[in-house]
């Protein structure tokens, strides 16, 4: 589903598909937004664990199901955010981690 909405977002940004996930990173993202969420700390990952890559970090309150809260992680959180925006949109390679806890959603998209 976030694949989905994600190449969704890029179409309406006149973007063509990402085809190019990869599943090692997306546990990294994965990972990322558990660290945030049990440390209660939102911030990027140090450079040295992002070996290169550009990294969109988001959370909101939960929305009501998965899908309204990741639509609008994507279409009101990173839209509003030049450089967030500029990664889901200028990367042909992306990863991501979506992680709900404690009623707070997070986000995390690297891409290269």
């Amino acid at each position: 589903m976030l694949i989905d909405i994600l190449n969704e977002y890029r179409k309406v940004n006149g973007k063509e598909h990402v085809f190019c996930w990869n599943p090692v990173e997306n546990d990294y993202c994965l990972s990322h937004c558990h660290y945030m969420a049990w440390n209660n700390q939102f911030e990027h990952a140090p450079e040295n664990l992002l070996k290169g890559r550009a990294e969109a970090i988001v959370f909101c309150d939960f929305q009501y199901d998965n899908e309204i809260t990741i639509r609008h992680l994507i279409y009101e959180c990173i839209d509003k955010s030049q450089k967030h925006k500029d990664i889901v949109l200028n990367y042909e390679n992306l990863a991501y981690g979506f992680y709900i806890y404690n009623n707070k959603a997070y986000l995390v998209i690297r891409g290269w």
